[in-house]
């Protein structure tokens, strides 16, 4: 059967985080590309999660052929934690796992602010240095 005679699925999604929450910075950046790499984003990532497991309990494939889907799956869940791992700079062994989703909010508000009292430092330490050549 050719593609233009199949049946399509279909699934239709809203998403409407608050702003200034953690979901909207991701629709953020999702959606700073075009609706076409938009959906390849989102398709990317829940064919990583759930591919595997959704062949597993209702697809036809071969025990072979799911086994490779799930070293396929896992392969790319591995390349994107690896990914995160290196724009971040994490150290290979998390030492902190996050339980919850207000740690992760807590954890996000403290980096923030951190950043904050490094730069007011930062901006500190300029200011200090720039004064003492001043006064020598």
């Amino acid at each position: 059967m050719s593609k233009s005679n199949q049946k399509r699925e279909n699934l239709t999604l809203r998403l409407q985080p608050f702003e200034d929450t953690l979901d909207a910075q991701i629709l953020h950046y999702i959606k700073r590309d075009g609706v076409k790499q938009q959906n390849q984003k989102v398709w990317q990532a829940l064919r990583m999660a759930y591919a595997a497991i959704a062949y597993l309990e209702g697809g036809n494939l071969t025990a072979q052929q799911l086994r490779q889907l799930g070293l396929d799956n896992f392969n790319a869940l591995l390349q994107h934690a690896y990914y995160v791992r290196q724009s971040l700079l994490l150290p290979e062994t998390p030492q902190i796992l996050i339980e919850d989703k207000s740690q992760t909010e807590d954890y996000v508000k403290s980096s923030q602010e951190e950043e904050h009292k490094q730069e007011i430092s930062q901006s500190e330490q300029t200011l200090l240095e720039k004064q003492s050549g001043e006064l020598f």
